[in-house]
């Protein structure tokens, strides 16, 4: 039970990073090639 709770919170604590990391990533990709933006992607 504790386990299922502090996975939910990690998830959604991942999740809220990602959309940080995308958002700040999303400006910079629109200069980069095909190919680097989407190992920036796959990185996230």
């Amino acid at each position: 039970m504790v386990g299922n709770a502090v996975g939910a919170a990690a998830g959604a604590g991942g999740a809220a990073a990602a959309d940080d990391i995308v958002r700040t990533i999303a400006p910079v990709s629109t200069t980069l090639s095909g190919a680097a933006r989407i190992a920036a992607t796959a990185a996230t």
